[in-house]
């Protein structure tokens, strides 16, 4: 049997595979004095000093629905920049606007035809979305 530190309480494996750690409340307490010493410095070191890197997020489709995902997605690249940058790397943040190409531009001209068609009174017809389907979008 291998000698634990003093840190682990208990250590459980549980269906199906997971090890299950629990630390001792005494060693947690006695965490928070030196933490709360270092303030802002607490957790960052020079490990990564020299080193760069290009942390991409990816942004969701305007023109499609938001999903959960695309909010996790934005959450877990500012999170590794962050730690990155903790840990002494140089960081650059990449965050992609998919706000470019086909899709985009047909939104643009259906909200300009649901725009001619509310004061012109006519539908103007070049392949893009049909007015009638954008303007229940623009009223909600």
């Amino acid at each position: 049997m291998i000698a634990l530190p003093k840190a682990f309480g208990q250590i459980a494996v549980a269906p199906p595979g997971f090890i299950n750690i629990t630390l001792e409340p005494a060693w947690l307490q006695a965490q928070l004095t030196p933490i709360v010493d270092a303030g802002p410095a607490w957790g960052r070191s020079d490990f990564g000093q020299g080193v760069s890197f290009q942390v991409e997020f990816v942004s969701s489709n305007p023109t499609g629905p938001m999903l959960f995902s695309h909010a996790r997605g934005a959450v877990v690249g500012d999170v590794v920049a962050r730690v990155l940058e903790a840990s002494g790397f140089a960081t650059q943040r990449e965050y992609y606007v998919n706000d470019q190409g086909k899709q985009v531009r047909l939104f643009g001209e259906s909200i300009l035809a649901s725009k001619t068609s509310a004061v012109w009174g006519f539908v103007m017809t070049t392949g893009f979305t049909s007015a009638a389907s954008i303007k229940g979008w623009i009223a909600s």
